[in-house]
């Protein structure tokens, strides 16, 4: 009776150590599971504010096209630039702070500019005569160049190819409005 005894005794002390480890993993789990929550909650909350501002962005643009003499036309050079090209020497970051591998930034049609013809932070419209690859549309001004001097815009593409495609060209340009001051400095 004794070693039954004992054994029974054992067995209790693995029994109540499995337990206390299962307890233990399940309060592991349920820390991780918040925390995968609590960053999807901050993560779905930065997507829908993004989102509001593209749509705030593109009820501005459409109020604006109705009313567009704000600025006359001017001629400028439209060229095309991507991101993550050291050729180019551009970065993934443009000079607003915007995370430009992140696609929701990439939604918004951007130019670099010389801010000291068309302040950052400005919606313009270009007007293209180029059938290929026409770049006519409205832009939000997001970016200045290091080469971008005078009467220059390059517009962020998502291909080498189509930068290479758009080359450059001569377009016409005018500040419609102020942007929305999506700076994320």
């Amino acid at each position: 009776m004794g070693d039954d005894y004992k054994l029974v005794q054992i067995s209790f002390v693995i029994f109540v150590l499995i337990i206390v480890a299962l307890i233990g993993l399940l309060i592991v789990e349920s820390s991780k599971s918040t925390t995968v929550q609590d960053n999807s909650n901050i993560l779905n909350e930065n997507i829908a504010e993004a989102e509001d501002k593209v749509e705030d962005l593109e009820e501005r643009i459409k109020l604006l096209e109705n009313d567009l003499d704000f600025w006359p036309w001017q001629d400028f050079v439209a060229s095309a630039y991507t991101i993550n090209d050291l050729e180019q020497g551009t970065t993934s970051h443009n000079v607003l702070g915007w995370d430009l591998e992140d696609n929701r930034f990439m939604e918004i049609p951007q130019v670099a500019i010389d801010s000291s013809i068309i302040p950052l932070d400005t919606i313009i419209q270009i007007l293209d005569s180029n059938e290929e690859h026409n770049v006519s549309g409205f832009y939000y001004t997001a970016d200045i160049g290091a080469k971008i001097k005078g009467n220059r815009v390059d517009i962020l593409v998502w291909s080498k190819w189509l930068a290479q495609q758009i080359g450059m060209r001569n377009v016409l340009v005018r500040i419609v409005g102020k942007g929305l001051s999506l700076s994320q400095k």
